[in-house]
């Protein structure tokens, strides 16, 4: 799968190289870091149900292997910060790099370049509209500098696409951590524009949900025709795809992980989002839920949806395998039943709720 890192910054900083890779699922959490000219490897598991973030194993793992250098003679006291560089004109060359990009943990950005005062200004996409970011100021070492003197500096690569990349270390290395993106080849973006698609396909044992707290959206980008964006759950993600036909989607971007072509199909009468292995409905074709009703699973075992047209709370039973998941009106998951079956789910109008189970399970619910 290769590596997250090939040179760690802090390690760097003392002549050391240091590889990472990282390995996140739910109920696992773990890191490795190998120095290979010290023949070190730190392996650090974290498993089971911990509410702990990643962050923890990251940093359990850098201490240990901050001790076993240590026990080889490499001290991790800090050097003294060099002076801050003085600021600069940013060239001319680089006003061509400015545009939107594609990466930064699955987002969209635009960056723009401002020669009144030598600042990089970012964008971010959220809900389809680009809002201000972090901006970064040019020095005369030719690079931008972020507030906590993190340094970043354009290039080209093989096949010529704009790349942002992070500066590691001293020695040259980088990250890319966004890579320009350009209008698609196929402009019709309209069988994902503004879209909200709810679960059909989730099993009641399907943890994705909380690896992704929300529902799924698609839109357009600004500017860039042909381009379109899935937005699966998460605050402030956003990423990027080209349209191959009107209804399927192609990977754009060569620097991030993670990725599922998507495609809009027609099953049961209606539009479903196929996202990888999980298959979503359009939002629109939700019916409302009634104050009180019965909701029966099919034979197929699809998910069932209901929209909130009022009420305050909502109460059901929930069968054996069952599953009932709540969105709010923002998309934002509020309610899990795998985690509180026995009490009532506050609602608000516009919430969609998901009923999960095996077909033929019976939901009693009513809202009030």
């Amino acid at each position: 799968m290769g590596w997250d890192s090939v040179s760690e910054p802090e390690f760097a900083a003392k002549g050391v190289t240091v590889l990472g890779k990282d390995g996140f699922t739910v109920f696992f959490k773990s890191q490795m870091y190998v120095a290979p000219r010290q023949n070190i490897v730190v392996a650090t598991i974290l498993a089971g149900p911990a509410t702990l973030p990643g962050g923890v194993v990251i940093a359990m793992s850098k201490r240990i292997m901050w001790a076993a250098l240590e026990d080889k003679g490499v001290t991790s006291s800090p050097d003294i910060a060099p002076q801050p560089l003085p600021a600069a004109p940013i060239p001319e060359r680089l006003y061509r790099y400015a545009g939107i990009y594609g990466g930064v943990g699955h987002s969209i950005i635009r960056i723009a370049l401002d020669e009144t005062t030598n600042m990089l200004a970012t964008e971010r996409l959220e809900n389809g509209e680009f809002v201000r970011g972090a901006s970064f100021e040019y020095r005369s070492d030719g690079r931008f500098y972020a507030p906590d003197n993190r340094s970043y500096s354009f290039a080209r690569g093989k096949d010529r696409r704009k790349l942002f990349q992070e500066h590691v270390d001293d020695r040259g290395d980088v990250a890319t951590i966004a890579e320009g993106i350009g209008p698609g080849e196929c402009i019709d973006t309209s069988g994902f524009d503004g879209t909200t698609w709810v679960p059909h396909n989730l099993r009641a044992f399907d943890f994705v949900t909380l690896l992704f707290n929300g529902i799924y959206k698609t839109g357009s980008v600004p500017t860039l025709p042909g381009v379109i964006y899935l937005h699966a759950g998460n605050p402030g993600d956003a990423t990027p795809y080209a349209l191959s036909s009107r209804y399927r989607t192609r990977m754009i971007l060569q620097y991030e992980t993670d990725l599922e072509e998507l495609e809009i199909i027609s099953k049961d009468g209606g539009r479903v989002l196929k996202v990888g292995a999980f298959e979503f409905i359009d939002a629109e074709s939700v019916a409302p839920f009634q104050q009180s009703e019965q909701i029966v699973i099919g034979p197929g075992g699809g998910n069932v949806a209901r929209k909130v047209v009022s009420g305050t709370a909502f109460t059901s039973s929930v069968p054996p395998n069952g599953r009932i998941l709540i969105y709010d009106e923002h998309g934002e998951t509020t309610f899990d039943s795998l985690f509180a079956k026995d009490r009532a789910a506050l609602i608000s109008p516009g919430s969609i709720i998901v009923f999960i189970g095996d077909p033929d399970a019976v939901f009693v619910a009513q809202t009030t």
